[in-house]
């Protein structure tokens, strides 16, 4: 198995000895994973970093992916309209704000290889931070994808409602991932390429998932 996991704030003043495998949300990732990543946002060294020159401003880059997509073939169009669909739902938490602040508390993410459809599969969770309410969040980005002309189905997940947003295949047959299946609680947001993994990522049992890195 190959291990990619890293995290936006190792200090050894704030926590020594700390791993990446701390976090409680990695044990909901799916068994299968060969690779994973971790985000944490809530130390003081990742929030340093945020309001550095080296940060990374999540509605900065959505607006000029925007303008960069704008105007392009239809594909891009279309890629546009989930950007701006984004923007609008408040995915990414109140706009202005703090120059040290995250929408998120953390994010997980990972990824599999699926030997039985042979296909790679990936998928991550997002944990809210305090002002977010991600299932209202999420039900606005789904009408918004409804408006863009995306085919959008309702689906459960377990206890949680969310929906499957079918994708284009690629005319060559390149592409294998035919969907992405999204779902939330009020402080969590789920997102993956198959929906057993995004009902995993809100179940509070342990899929051990980090055991075989």
């Amino acid at each position: 198995a190959t291990l990619l996991g890293f995290t936006t704030s190792c200090s050894k003043k704030e926590k020594a000895g700390a791993t990446l495998y701390d976090s409680a949300l990695l044990k909901r990732i799916p068994a299968q994973s060969v690779a994973f990543a971790v985000w944490d946002f809530e130390r003081p060294a990742a929030r340093k970093f945020l309001a550095s020159t080296w940060g990374v401003d999540g509605v900065k880059l959505i607006e000029q992916a925007n303008k960069q997509l704008l105007g392009g073939n239809e594909d891009q169009a279309k890629m546009a309209s989930v950007v701006s669909a984004i923007q609008k739902s408040g995915l990414l938490g109140k706009i202005p704000r703090q120059a040290d602040a995250s929408p998120y508390s953390e994010i997980i993410a990972f990824a599999l290889i699926n030997t039985e459809k042979k296909r790679p599969e990936v998928g991550a969770l997002f944990s809210g931070s305090k002002d977010q309410n991600l299932t209202a969040a999420l039900a606005s980005f789904q009408n918004e994808l409804k408006s863009s002309g995306f085919e959008v189905s309702p689906q459960t997940f377990g206890r949680n409602q969310g929906f499957s947003v079918k994708l284009p295949l690629a005319e060559d047959g390149s592409s294998k991932i035919d969907a992405v299946y999204l779902a939330a609680t009020d402080k969590l947001l789920a997102v993956s390429t198959a929906p057993e993994h995004t009902a995993s990522l809100l179940s509070e049992a342990s899929s051990d998932g980090t055991q075989r890195l």
